[in-house]
């Protein structure tokens, strides 16, 4: 995997920053910000565009050291309306490091800019994939897309009405300026959206001009030769619009389920203007699954960086960092099993090529310091992991939505069905009192007693898991979570070891169990099996909930019944969207992986209510979606009729 994180700068006879890599300068340093005002806010028209708006959305191609950002903020503050959201969204293939990124802003004079100090301080990591950032009170959200615009481009999900182009020139960085680049710019256009850059190279006029747009040539800045403005106004494509954002009849929703993924997507709606109703069939939240005492992240770190690595890794980095009560900062020490296992990992390593701030390979002794008691072999150390104490967790993010959240404890939810000639959903007991209706709910409750529009596509399997407590020596000195042969979450000189993975029923806590997540402790710390058997007590019995590739459902609910009814004709054209029920969605089968899980989750409904650019990359929302079963559904049921 090629290395992202672009050289340190260096800088030309005028001070003014020059990439390495491509052999030119960022910007001018005596009139960058007149030329990004010049050559962007006003190529695109946005003091007269933006004025009074509610939302805006800016599509960046090479985000460099962030000035179009500043130039855009600046026109977005002071033209659209007060309470407005700007998102702006900006690929960059090669990301400054955060020394230089300071530097650069100093060079150009604006590292007093409370936007950039704040871009500054939250600077992510160069890693492939989305970062978001809210930055100005919530007004403005970052989502930066480090990786070629070629690979990043179709992974993108937003309706951008504003694009800038702001590679490096074509000459020097053709890959960037390329027909197919091009058309996925199309692709995420909105009707009539604007477009500007600061080169009129014949080849970019006539790209722009084939996939749509209506190109002028006007006067460069400064006299430097022209440039192209242009609107997006194709006669005909081959892919669709990017659709508005939804309309609901109120911003009401309803969030079955307070367990801890149900509370963090109820935290998260309010976070973002929702009134949110939440209800569980327990008097008191996180009464099931998320009961456990402690939980921790489960980050997964692979040599061809799949999609449950790139998933596990999405949700890492979407934390918010404000919302913070109940987690642990541990950081996670992936323990080798064998000196042949660590081998393996530092070779994973060498490949993805990670910062090493994010993660990197530990020797036996800097894993045992690192974890506080004495490790065998080494490991992978991943500092930004963390656990959660859920009895702090769910209560503070239950106090910080209080205002706008009501809690309906003790009641059974029975069915979910659309309210008779409305467009709201009913939540109903099983006397079929309705205890609540919106326009948007929320399943976050696998139980199967619901009545519920069916999902027969993608069926859901139960399996327990029991942790256990060990109070022993060896694990006395324990501060940070360890997995590998086990999984122990440190807390008050003992450890959470487990869970283990059950098909059978019980309720109640076995010996056997704890013998299992003893057995596999003392396997990580390279003592005797029988070890730690004497120091285990019991922890907590809960069950899980998977679906048959272990990737959650995160999403919008497919109408199976409608899809079955149009089978052939969604079975026959792969490009035909399935059918969905508006405003029903489901967040279920999280697994192991319910903390990382849960702030994806919340990320990714609280973006699709509001018709935001997603966070997350399509590939991944596409592996989470709960209808992601639905067409080799309907092919299998489509040939068992053919044979019956």
């Amino acid at each position: 995997m090629p290395r992202l994180e672009h050289p340190p700068l260096q800088f030309d006879e005028n001070g003014a920053p020059v990439s390495s890599l491509f052999g030119d300068i960022y910007r001018s340093r005596a009139s960058a910000m007149a030329e990004s005002d010049a050559v962007f806010a006003r190529g695109c028209e946005l003091p007269e565009r933006w004025t009074g708006i509610q939302r805006a959305c800016v599509l960046e191609i090479g985000f460099g050291v962030g000035l179009n950002l500043l130039t855009a903020y600046r026109a977005f503050h002071l033209h659209a309306h007060p309470s407005g959201q700007l998102d702006f969204v900006s690929i960059e293939a090669h990301p400054l490091a955060r020394p230089d990124l300071i530097a650069a802003h100093e060079a150009y004079g604006v590292a007093g800019e409370p936007l950039l100090s704040e871009l500054a301080a939250r600077w992510p990591f160069a890693l492939p994939g989305l970062h978001r950032l809210t930055l100005a009170s919530g007004r403005v959200r970052v989502t930066l897309a480090f990786g070629d615009a070629a690979q990043m481009l179709p992974r993108l999900r937003l309706r951008a009405d504003t694009i800038f182009l702001d590679g490096f020139a074509p000459r020097r960085n053709p890959s960037a300026w390329e027909e197919p680049v091009l058309r996925q710019v199309a692709r995420l256009a909105a009707p009539d959206a604007r477009l500007a850059t600061y080169t009129a190279a014949a080849a970019v006029r006539q790209g722009l001009v084939q996939v749509g747009f209506e190109v002028e040539r006007v006067a460069g800045f400064g006299g430097m030769g022209e440039r192209i403005n242009a609107r997006y106004a194709p006669r005909w494509k081959t892919w669709s619009t990017p659709p508005p954002p939804p309309r609901w009849e109120s911003r009401q929703a309803i969030v079955v389920g307070a367990g801890l993924a149900g509370v963090t997507v109820a935290a998260r709606l309010v976070q973002n203007g929702w009134q949110v109703v939440l209800i569980d069939r327990h008097p008191l939240p996180a009464r099931e699954g998320s009961g456990q005492p402690l939980l921790a992240d489960h980050i997964h770190l692979s040599p061809d960086d799949n999609l449950l690595a790139r998933l596990s890794r999405a949700a890492l980095l979407l934390r918010d960092s404000k919302q913070t009560a109940g987690l642990l900062a541990l950081g996670r020490l992936a323990v080798a099993d064998s000196a042949e296992a660590f081998d393996l990992q530092q070779r994973t390593l060498a490949t993805l090529d990670f910062p090493p701030a994010f993660s990197h390979a530990v020797t036996a002794s800097e894993a045992s310091d690192l974890a506080g008691c004495a490790l065998p072999t080494g490991g992978i150390w991943i500092p930004g992991s963390m656990a959660a104490r859920t009895t702090l967790r769910i209560p503070a993010l239950l106090k910080e939505a209080a205002e706008a959240l009501t809690w309906l404890g003790g009641r059974e939810v029975a069915s979910v069905q659309r309210a008779p000639g409305e467009s709201n959903w009913q939540v109903a007991d099983e006397r079929g009192q309705v205890l609540a209706q919106a326009p948007v709910v929320v399943l976050c409750d696998a139980s199967t007693r619901m009545t519920v529009p069916p999902l027969h596509s993608l069926p859901l399997r139960r399996v327990r898991g029991q942790t256990t407590w060990i109070q022993h020596p060896l694990v006395s000195g324990l501060r940070t979570v360890l997995g590998g042969a086990a999984y122990a979450v440190p807390l008050d000189g003992q450890a959470l070891v487990g869970s283990t993975y059950d098909d059978h029923d019980a309720a109640e806590p076995d010996a056997e169990s704890d013998r299992s997540n003893a057995r596999r402790l003392a396997a990580c710390l390279g003592a005797g099996p029988s070890s730690l058997m004497s120091a285990a007590r019991s922890g907590v019995v809960g069950f899980r909930w998977t679906a048959p590739d272990r990737l959650p459902l995160i999403g919008e609910m497919p109408d199976e019944a409608l899809a079955l009814d149009r089978r052939e004709e969604l079975v026959k054209n792969d490009r035909l969207p399935l059918p969905r029920l508006e405003g029903l969605y489901c967040v279920r089968g999280l697994g192991s992986r319910g903390l990382l899980w849960s702030t994806l989750a919340a990320e990714v409904i609280a973006g699709a209510l509001d018709g935001a650019p997603s966070a997350v990359e399509r590939d991944l929302l596409e592996a989470v979606d709960p209808a992601r079963g639905l067409r080799h559904a309907l092919r299998r049921s489509g040939r068992r009729d053919a044979t019956s």
